[in-house]
């Protein structure tokens, strides 16, 4: 193979600076938003992007060259093609490289996003509902359960519930329209009053 056919774009001076630059602006970030404010972990991020792109062609050539060995003894005369073809156009190398990691990144960061709302969420339900159970219709929409629930609930021992809140709607007519108004019954056990 000719020297002409490899790529040494990647390793300018001015590639070096900016990677420099940049990976020293994200470990800056991080540090400050951990122990300031959170908006500085976007500078860190970012600048992290920044200096896995620029750096990238840099390492590619050495770390390609240093696995050519290994590939070559577990998959012969394809793993050391593979390995050269790798250091022969780093940029392309550095770029797809570069590509999935940003892509695995923003998929761990939705997960986590999604998993942090849903936790914020049941917390926010978790002290809203005071209760231990809650008795609902097994079909949300369409389902209904009897009036008579919350006073046959209310007669269970007194050990058993201390009390009973019915919430509901029922339907109504004002000025010649059906509307639906909520509705809300309590039951009290002489236990729950006395707290």
């Amino acid at each position: 193979m000719r020297d002409v056919a490899i790529d040494r774009s990647g390793t300018s001076r001015r590639r070096l600076v900016v990677a420099l630059v940049s990976g020293a602006l994200a470990v800056l970030g991080v540090v400050l938003g951990l122990t300031t404010s959170a908006l500085w972990l976007s500078v860190g991020v970012i600048g992290m992007f920044v200096s896995i792109i620029a750096f990238g062609p840099i390492v590619v050539v050495p770390i390609s060259n240093f696995l050519t060995r290994p590939l070559r003894a577990i998959r012969g005369v394809t793993g050391q093609v593979a390995g050269r073809n790798a250091s022969r156009s780093p940029e392309r190398t550095a770029l797809t490289a570069a590509a999935l990691g940003i892509g695995l990144a923003l998929l761990v960061a939705v997960s986590t996003l999604a998993s942090s709302l849903q936790d914020s969420l049941r917390a926010t339900f978790a002290k809203s509902f005071v209760g231990q159970i809650a008795v609902t219709p097994e079909q949300a929409n369409g389902g209904f359960l009897p009036v008579s629930l919350a006073a046959d609930l209310d007669k269970l021992p007194k050990s058993a519930t201390r009390s009973v809140s019915a919430v509901g709607d029922s339907r109504c007519r004002l000025a010649s329209a059906t509307r639906r108004r909520a509705r809300s019954d309590s039951f009290s056990t002489p236990r729950a009053r006395r707290r």
